[in-house]
């Protein structure tokens, strides 16, 4: 079976995250998170710029910035769970009716030699378990149920798109703390103001090297770990 999403496969793109959305945060990761703001605010400063490969979704954060394309964010920071909200939320463009969405939602097996199922479901001999959960995969792998006792509920034809929506708030929301302590400390060495002058996209260009100058860092780098390590 598989949950709403897996692990972030942003296309080489860093997320700004350390787990479950409202979970306990390790200060310590917090206080990196500031010092990084700190070094993109003396990018700024100096025009020296970075190597860092932040997707969108990441530099609307930083300025607070409610994402008029959320859909376009997600993908571009989870390809594969931007497939399984545009799934569940195109259901019927896809053919999948309420007649046969459990033929291909839903496994069955003999229970006596299943295992335990999502909601502990038997009929007839036959153990009945949900390929779709109402949980949520973390960047960091872990599982977030999306609703008090999600865990416990099969996922079922009509509530397929409310779940597809509450999959992507989630998603869009992780990693909104430490999207607070990079620009904490950003506005250390920046001031506030001039943040709100920028758009997303200036303030990218404003910290970042270009795409190519970014990989050809990055690869001599990874060059250069890899000699070191010989």
């Amino acid at each position: 079976g598989s949950e709403g999403g897996g692990g972030g496969t942003g296309g080489g793109a860093f997320v700004a995250s350390e787990g479950a959305p409202g979970g306990p945060l390790d200060p310590v990761k917090v206080s990196w998170y500031f010092a990084l703001g700190q070094v993109m605010g003396m990018a700024m400063r100096t025009g020296v710029r970075l190597p860092l490969t932040f997707p969108s979704l990441v530099w609307k954060g930083l300025l607070g910035e409610v994402s008029a394309t959320p859909k376009e964010d997600l993908l571009e920071t989870d390809v594969e769970l931007s497939n399984v909200v545009e799934c569940l939320s195109s259901l019927e463009a896809l053919g999948v009716t309420q007649d046969n969405f459990r033929s291909l939602f839903v496994e069955e097996s003999d229970a006596d030699d299943a295992e335990p199922t999502l909601d502990g479901h038997h009929a007839g001999g036959v153990a009945v378990r949900s390929l779709i959960s109402p949980v949520a995969v973390t960047a960091t792998g872990e599982r977030v149920p999306l609703f008090r006792g999600a865990e416990q509920v099969a996922l079922e034809y009509d509530s397929a798109k409310l779940y597809a929506a509450l999959l992507e708030r989630s998603r869009l929301a992780e990693g909104r703390p430490q999207m607070r302590a990079i620009r904490e400390g950003l506005t250390t060495i920046v001031p506030r103001d001039v943040l709100t002058l920028l758009t997303w996209e200036e303030l990218r260009r404003a910290v970042c090297l270009d795409e190519r100058d970014t990989a050809r860092k990055l690869d001599q780098w990874q060059w250069a770990a890899a000699w070191s390590g010989e």
